[in-house]
């Protein structure tokens, strides 16, 4: 199976989605698994669900800590990959959030994301 699992290193101030995309690309994942995520990002953009099924949006241009990830890479038609990443991430003042990443640049030091890369022929939605 470790052949199987995948390192992304994001610089700072890359754009994190971007770079999941092209790496996913370049190493011709049909479908992966997010297993873990270390580092710091920057500029996020993430989207919750609250009470009674509001969606919540939170924009941040502060620094966090990412503490745990989750989610899917999948390719879809042609080149396209929809990519769900959902991060619990925190801030020096230990205040929490979460949610599903729409955007982020990785921050000073970087963003570590280890994917298990799954041999998959095709994928059937139902």
């Amino acid at each position: 199976m470790a052949e199987n699992l995948l390192s992304l290193k994001i610089g700072n101030n890359s754009e994190i989605m971007s770079s999941i995309e092209k790496f996913a690309e370049e190493n011709q994942i049909t479908y992966g698994i997010f297993l873990k995520g270390k580092g710091k990002i920057k500029e996020i953009n993430l989207v919750s669900h609250g009470l009674r099924g509001s969606i919540i949006g939170t924009k941040s241009e502060g620094s966090f800590e990412v503490n745990t990830v989750s989610g899917q890479i999948q390719k879809i038609a042609g080149d396209k990959f929809k990519i769900d990443l959902r991060m619990t991430i925190s801030s020096s003042g230990f205040t929490g959030k979460e949610g599903q990443l729409i955007n982020a640049k990785a921050a000073a030091g970087g963003l570590e994301l280890v994917i298990q890369k799954k041999d998959v022929k095709k994928i059937i939605e139902a």
